[in-house]
């Protein structure tokens, strides 16, 4: 209900285990790193506070699969999400643009909005320059962003010169402060 003035983050649960139990089964495996970037991407990505579960065994123990995974998948967002190849922020702006250096490739976008007045984007675009930077085209766009939006590109952005990415707020209520945007390098395969 975007309209409402309560805003209340998604809680978005789910098992590191598998088969999809919530409770220890001698002989369980885990999920695959692969599976879990998607929920990550299906989860952080879209505004949800991911809560991952972990089946004890019979002693109380996490099981060893578990904790490698859960340690894996934690690595992997660092490699991925802790360097930004481009950022900025912006109070107050429905416009935001960052440069990306020429030869370097992006092919996520990660947008965040300042919620201490509550979620007031509605819609947005973003766009890069084209043709050596002459015009403009659409590589993504939302109707919410929340704590924190990832939108992953359908095809990298490159180019020889330095390529521009542009945040444009096109629907909100009220000031927008969006204290990140940021453009990402493709992320190690999982």
């Amino acid at each position: 209900m975007p309209d409402d003035p309560s805003f209340l983050p998604t809680g978005c649960d789910t098992i590191l285990m598998t088969p999809h139990t919530w409770f220890w089964v001698p002989g369980m495996g885990v999920r695959s790193l692969a599976e879990m970037i998607t929920v990550y991407h299906a989860t952080v990505g879209n505004n949800c506070v991911l809560e991952l579960g972990f089946a004890t065994d019979k002693t109380g123990r996490i099981p060893d699969d578990q904790v490698e995974r859960a340690k894996q998948f934690g690595d992997w967002i660092r490699s991925c999400y802790d360097t930004p190849v481009a950022s900025a922020s912006a109070k107050a702006a429905m416009v935001v643009a960052i440069k990306v250096p020429a030869g370097r490739a992006v092919d996520r976008v990660l947008i965040q909005e300042d919620l201490a007045q509550g979620q007031r984007v509605r819609s947005y675009v973003v766009d890069a320059t084209v043709d050596g930077g002459k015009t403009w085209a659409q590589v993504s766009n939302g109707t919410a962003v929340g704590h924190k939006r990832i939108d992953l590109l359908a095809k990298p952005v490159q180019g020889a010169a330095a390529v521009e990415l542009r945040l444009t707020i096109t629907k909100a209520v009220g000031q927008v402060d969006i204290p990140q945007f940021a453009a990402f390098a493709p992320c190690p395969a999982a």
